[in-house]
């Protein structure tokens, strides 16, 4: 069991397998290119995952543990197979860096 620290709450995770290690590098790299990205710019999802090579799903659980925490502006999408279009950095997608990352 590990135990995560998640906007000043803390979040009891297991992690049983790989991806669910995966899914959590995966929330502290969106957070982190939305931090580099700044408060004046966004995210297009489609196209941020398609620069990683990344599948919706391996980003869609991770952008939902984002919106959970209210950690960043996510835009719906009505276009499957996203759960969400746009990305935008908030003062609490720094937060949640901070806590998720202990620096």
């Amino acid at each position: 069991m590990v135990v995560v620290r998640l906007l000043g709450s803390v979040t009891a995770v297991t992690l049983t397998s790989l991806s669910s290690l995966k899914l959590v590098s995966t929330v502290i790299l969106i957070a982190q290119h939305l931090q580099t990205l700044g408060a004046n710019n966004g995210i297009v999802v489609p196209e941020f995952a398609a620069e990683l090579g990344w599948s919706a799903r391996r980003i869609n659980p991770a952008l939902t543990i984002l919106a959970d925490h209210d950690a960043a502006l996510l835009g719906v999408s009505t276009v499957y197979p996203w759960r969400f279009y746009s990305l935008g950095c908030t003062g609490e997608t720094r937060r949640f860096l901070r806590s998720a990352t202990g620096s």
